[in-house]
């Protein structure tokens, strides 16, 4: 079954499942959450909103927690925000922020994002 590639707009809510050990004692999330192997992630891996649910997000990661950031805040930072609906394993919402290559980069994602649930 394929699934339909639509437009992000900058309001639309992207939710990013985080591992227990990127969330700060702070309660905000450290900029590792936006890494892989300790290096900027050029391809995140994020949920549109508005397709998903925070549950269906935690769906194979239980115990991990859920952010929310608004797509204009990776396009705010020059990074390209897409729709990618994967089929195996079918996740219609799954869409990337593209593009991140700097700490910075990295930095700013995490301040942007709201925590929407905690880890367990």
């Amino acid at each position: 079954m394929a699934f339909e590639v639509r437009q992000i707009e900058d309001d639309d809510e992207l939710y990013r499942r985080i591992a227990p050990p990127f969330f700060k004692e702070n309660g905000t999330i450290s900029s590792s959450a936006y890494k892989l192997h300790s290096h900027p992630d050029r391809e995140i891996s994020v949920n549109l909103a508005y397709l998903t649910t925070i549950d269906k997000t935690l769906q194979d990661r239980p115990n991990f927690g859920v952010g929310s950031l608004f797509a204009r805040s990776p396009r705010n930072i020059g990074l390209e925000v897409v729709h990618d609906p994967q089929v195996n394993p079918d996740n219609e919402s799954h869409s990337l922020i593209k593009g991140a290559c700097t700490n910075e980069h990295c930095s700013r994602l995490a301040k942007a994002t709201s925590v929407l649930k905690y880890p367990t």
